[in-house]
């Protein structure tokens, strides 16, 4: 007989175990799966919750079209997602493939004629098999699909068309052997740099590898921090994953900066000077100074910027196109930093975490907010224009490293995740489970 428990977990998409990377494995315990389910808002404290909860999880897949995300494997198509109709109904059932370039394609079939993947225990309803089209590329592709003529009931499904195994050596290199280098990119000293490493401390690094014959740098997560308490600097626990570290953008090679006055004016200042020499010669990476001296640096360059953008230059042009690659994410990021950066003043650090902020202000869509970004419109966009900027650099990185004969060039970590004091976790608190978080178990690498 199944545990109740078990099947509730196994409905809730809980895995059941895993096997370690010595290949031991790992059982999910009875408390583990009922502390998981009860973060999902699925009660499981007995078997009669146990009971009734699957109950719950069951019907509300019942009572769907269509599952909300169905993988499929390339080389397995065609591929075919499961529909959900009432027993004895015979509806037109018509679907929309949206595929991520874009291609438009369209079906109809009868439910009579779609094969049966299950019943209901009830007998009130049927799942069928919806039989997709063949050639689908490897993607993020949009499925919609309607019941009936007027399409009164309808589902949407993301459908991700999946490769049999990930890129690796073996597709770039064939039978060759490759090397590189590790870098912990903030600790790279120069001569030039303000006491972190740069994009362009990076830039020569790889050039020097490639003279040696490496084909890499492997890098630490480049994700972005949290420029309001620099002090904050893992980066293994970033305000996201989406977006840089600011720190790494080297002031000198901004245009703006170079073409500045005022930001020349600030650099040459006697203080500034001797801070940036303390800075660089520092024993161990002074953030809050090294952030201080940038931040100057570049909010004077960007006053610069900011008188030219709109006269439709060049790089009024870029930072617009920029903008519109990144998408709606990008201002939503630049509002949460602008944000965390206006509660922070004055040294209250327990502003850091967003869930102490004032209550409108807890999620990205409210109207406070939205007024906020109204106001503070120049401070978003100043933060749009350094990721701007930290784009640039690490892309001008990544071009002279092939150019200097490398056939990878920069290899990036990424972390694992975020935590829940995060610029992602503000913006996408509806995607995110309080009171569970990811482990970072024991890799083959450490």
């Amino acid at each position: 007989m199944v545990d109740p428990l078990d099947a509730l977990a196994d409905a809730a998409g809980i895995e059941p175990g895993y096997h370690d990377i010595w290949h031991n494995h790992i059982v999910a315990t009875a408390e583990q799966k009922r502390r998981m389910l009860a973060a999902m808002g699925i009660p499981a404290a007995d078997q009669a919750e146990q009971r009734a909860s699957l109950e719950r999880v069951a019907g509300r897949r019942w009572g769907r079209l269509v599952e909300p995300v169905s993988v499929i494997a390339a080389e397995a198509q065609p591929g075919r997602v499961t529909v959900c109709v009432d027993a004895g109904s015979d509806p037109a059932i018509t679907w929309t493939l949206t595929e991520e370039s874009g291609t438009v394609r369209r079906g109809r079939a009868q439910a009579s004629e779609l094969a049966v993947e299950q019943h209901a225990r009830d007998g009130g309803r049927l799942r069928l098999w919806l039989d997709l089209p063949t050639g689908l590329p490897e993607g993020y592709h949009a499925l919609d699909v309607a019941l009936g003529t007027d399409a009164a009931v309808s589902g949407h499904c993301r459908l991700i068309v999946a490769p049999r195994r990930c890129w690796g050596p073996a597709d770039a290199f064939g039978g060759d052997r490759v090397w590189g280098l590790g870098c912990q990119l903030y600790a790279l000293r120069s001569r030039h740099n303000w006491g972190v490493g740069n994009f362009s401390d990076l830039a020569r690094l790889a050039e020097l590898a490639a003279a040696e014959g490496a084909d890499l740098v492997g890098l630490n997560p480049l994700h972005s921090l949290f420029p309001a308490e620099p002090g904050q600097c893992s980066p293994y626990s970033p305000a996201s994953r989406e977006f840089l570290n600011v720190l790494y953008i080297d002031p000198e090679v901004v245009p703006e900066f170079a073409a500045s006055p005022a930001a020349e004016a600030v650099v040459a200042d006697p203080a500034f000077q001797e801070r940036l020499e303390q800075a660089r010669w520092s024993t161990m990476v002074d953030y809050p100074t090294v952030a201080t001296l940038t931040q100057f640096a570049l909010r004077a360059a960007f006053g610069d910027f900011l008188a030219d953008h709109g006269s439709g230059s060049a790089r009024s042009r870029a930072f617009e196109a920029f903008r519109a690659e990144m998408g709606p994410s990008l201002r939503t990021f630049a509002i949460f930093m602008a944000l965390q950066e206006q509660l922070v003043a004055g040294a209250d650090l327990s502003m850091m975490d967003w869930r102490r902020w004032p209550e409108p202000l807890r999620a990205p869509d409210t109207p406070e907010v939205e007024a906020f970004a109204k106001e503070r419109a120049t401070r978003v966009a100043f933060h749009e224009y350094l990721q701007w900027q930290a784009d640039e650099q690490l892309r001008g990185a990544q071009h002279t490293a092939v150019q200097a004969g490398m056939r990878v060039g920069l290899y990036r970590d990424l972390a694992v995740g975020v935590g829940p004091a995060s610029a992602t976790a503000w913006a996408e608190g509806d995607a995110l489970l309080p009171g569970a978080s990811i482990g970072a178990p024991p890799d083959l690498l450490n």
